[in-house]
């Protein structure tokens, strides 16, 4: 097998993998820089500060990994009680009129090894957020309660890593996942990236997008110059009826050049077969 295998030709990352590499590097990215907010045990300024009598808080200093931080010790608060569950429930009942939530209206806990998990813990955030600061109106709760201006900071980072969690359950769910696909989502998430960059304008979201860019590029530049992938990109069916689909193309439309190889062919075949029924003359010996 080592004479025949070479992982540097031949070796090809998982997409499922990268996908998540490529997660943990952005979110690494929103998380540089923490400071203190709400979640922790030292006072914010209040709106009568100084700081922000002078400079009125824009929510700049809010760091995202403090929200994302936030809502988690909320979820593993709300799990470790069913009781506590039942309460953020029972709220959700009295006071949301929007669509319903999933998982019984209550906030998922995530897992430090699927990423995922962690977009749909702020998802789930996102729409529980008025039965959610209710719930976190007491005095003893009110360390887990986000300002608008979190909120706003929560449904950024959804927005921002929408694409990746559905290209994650495309390539996880999928029965096929070809390398073809792969690539395919790679080159979209780029695009997205660096709209997303150029929409918020934020030095978190910029540094997140060059981690992520950097990091997809190079799973996506290095497959291009590997055997396997050509291979895939000549065999794949998909990657050709796609071509078909997306640019509106009959086959009709390439009739003449294959009505052409076909008079070649026929033309070859045919004096081929003059040839071996019709050989030439041996020459004479004299």
């Amino acid at each position: 097998m080592a004479a025949t295998f070479n992982a540097s030709t031949h070796s090809i990352g998982c997409m499922a993998h990268v996908l998540h590499l490529v997660a943990q590097d952005g979110l690494k990215a929103l998380s540089k820089g923490v400071v203190p907010t709400t979640c922790n045990k030292e006072e914010p300024p209040g709106p009568m500060a100084i700081v922000n009598i002078i400079n009125p808080p824009d929510g700049l200093s809010l760091r995202y990994h403090s929200i994302k931080f936030c809502v988690a010790q909320l979820a593993s608060y709300l799990w470790q009680s069913p009781q506590r569950k039942e309460k953020l429930a029972a709220t959700f009942k009295l006071i949301y009129d929007g669509p319903k939530p999933t998982n019984d209206n209550t906030l998922l806990c995530h897992v430090h090894t699927h990423w995922n998990s962690t977009y749909d813990m702020l998802e789930q955030a996102l729409c529980l957020r008025e039965a959610y600061n209710q719930y976190c109106s007491p005095e003893s709760m009110e360390t887990f309660c986000l300002s608008p201006i979190e909120l706003e900071k929560v449904e950024v980072m959804v927005n921002f890593l929408q694409p990746l969690y559905e290209s994650t359950n495309i390539i996880c769910g999928s029965q096929y996942p070809t390398i073809n696909q792969a690539l395919q989502l790679y080159i979209l998430l780029i695009k997205h990236l660096n709209q997303s960059c150029q929409k918020y304008d934020v030095v978190p979201i910029e540094d997140a997008t060059l981690k992520m860019t950097s990091k997809l590029t190079k799973y996506l530049t290095l497959p291009l110059h590997k055997t396997p992938v050509i291979c895939a990109s000549i065999i794949d069916p998909h990657c050709k009826m796609k071509f078909f689909t997306t640019h509106d193309i009959t086959l009709a439309q390439f009739g003449t050049s294959a009505n052409s190889l076909a008079k070649i062919f026929e033309d070859k075949a045919q004096k081929q077969c003059t040839s071996i029924n019709n050989p030439l003359p041996e020459p004479e010996c004299n």
